[in-house]
């Protein structure tokens, strides 16, 4: 048994399906070149699970599916597009031919490898040298704004570079009267095809409430006779995922006298693939 569900120029999602069908295959056809990768998920009892790619132009799934949508934001280049679905009644292979049998070699990369590779592994910088140094005491505080957008973030990595005696970091979820500051550019890792970021920064903003602190203020600490210029991170394998559509702010204080810091964050944009459930 097995169907074909086509999703045509200017549509997203395919008509509805039987639920028994066991495998599935999505292959795009584009008019162009195109610049960017599409995002495919599957549905079912009102939950959507995003469909790793297979190969160029293709994407494999197995299991339960009542619809197909596609998702081509941020990908250029093309003048026009079809996608088309084919469900069988056998579940589909999704590792290339040979790889149990050790005949064909695995290549295994990283998430962060990938997501640069897929254009969606953005950063932002932001420092406060000696033209604007942070001023002593929590009225010098330095706010910087994260905002989500519809996709979850998972920030990878963040480094704070400091000269100071003594300082603070503290995060924070829902600040209130959030006013002034400066947009912060947010980078992409690729040159070839990035994906248009949905994470808004803003640097030196006021805020009336820094709203819900979800970690403890993190410590650092210099000497103002021999200048610490400390990297720190959170450790490898710690990351941080942020709820889209939610303000987040970090709040950097100087406790003892002036001090000159940069900060670095690292993060991706999308929904993570496991757990699936919890």
């Amino acid at each position: 048994m097995s169907q074909r569900f086509v999703i045509p120029n200017g549509q997203t999602l395919t008509a509805t399906m039987s639920s028994d069908f066991a495998g599935g295959v999505l292959a795009f056809s584009f008019t162009g070149t195109p610049v960017g990768v599409p995002r495919v998920y599957r549905t079912f009892a009102g939950s959507e699970i995003e469909v790793p790619q297979f190969s160029k132009n293709e994407w494999r799934f197995n299991g339960a599916c009542e619809r197909v949508r596609i998702d081509l934001t941020g990908v250029t280049g093309y003048s026009t597009y079809s996608a088309t679905c084919w469900r069988s009644g056998r579940p589909v292979p999704i590792e290339p031919e040979g790889i149990s049998a050790g005949s064909r070699a695995l290549v295994s990369q990283g998430y962060n490898e990938a997501n640069v590779k897929n254009g969606l592994q953005y950063y932002a910088r932001m420092a406060w040298p000696t033209a604007t140094p942070i001023a002593n005491g929590a009225a010098g505080a330095r706010k910087l704004l994260f905002v989500t957008g519809a996709k979850p973030v998972i920030f990878k990595g963040r480094v704070f570079d400091y000269i100071g005696e003594e300082l603070t970091i503290q995060l924070f979820e829902g600040p209130t009267g959030v006013t002034g500051g400066t947009p912060v550019t947010v980078r992409n890792f690729n040159r070839i095809n990035p994906i248009a970021s949905t994470m808004q920064v803003t640097r030196d903003v006021t805020t009336t409430s820094d709203g819900t602190a979800f970690d403890d203020p993190e410590y650092f600490f210099g000497s103002t006779n021999a200048p610490q210029r400390q990297a720190s991170s959170i450790p490898a394998g710690r990351e941080r995922v942020l709820k889209p559509n939610t303000s987040h702010l970090v709040v950097i204080t100087s406790v003892v006298g002036t001090a000159r810091a940069q900060y670095f964050g690292d993060w991706y944009e999308g929904s993570p693939d496991l757990p699936l459930t919890l």
